[in-house]
């Protein structure tokens, strides 16, 4: 069977995407100035890494509400890229610290039930305070 080549491939004589041709787009109608990008969402703010995949947090809006997204990626390996999985779940941004306390509480249990060790609860405690 015959290799199917990709359509706009740079072997097929298509012009490779470069830094020329961003800045060139930049200010278009289509690709707005990249002031007024950085208010764009989604926008990454966090990485786990979680075994061989990765958990992301992401800023992002769905229906004109701001939400915060934690979604599963994995390792692509044909295309060296991390996709997304359908494991994940998005809540309202006005929740987000309610999940923090929820995160923490449950950090604090599995603590008192001897599941973390003594050197995660030193390593949190000089997160927390490190001027002590």
């Amino acid at each position: 069977m015959a290799k199917k080549k990709l359509a706009g491939h740079p072997s097929e004589g298509a012009r490779p995407l470069s830094i020329d041709t961003l800045t060139t787009a930049i200010g278009s109608e289509h690709n707005p100035p990249a002031q007024a990008r950085q208010q764009r969402l989604p926008a990454l703010v966090g990485r786990i890494a979680v075994g061989e995949r990765e958990l992301r947090l992401h800023l992002t809006e769905h229906k004109g509400e701001q939400l915060l997204e934690l979604r599963l990626y994995e390792l692509f390996t044909m295309a060296r890229a991390w996709t997304p999985t359908a494991k994940g779940i998005s809540i309202p941004i006005s929740l987000a610290d309610d999940l923090a306390a929820a995160i923490s509480d449950a950090w604090d249990e599995a603590h008192k039930r001897g599941l973390i060790s003594a050197d995660a609860v030193q390593d949190r405690a000089l997160a927390q305070n490190p001027d002590k």
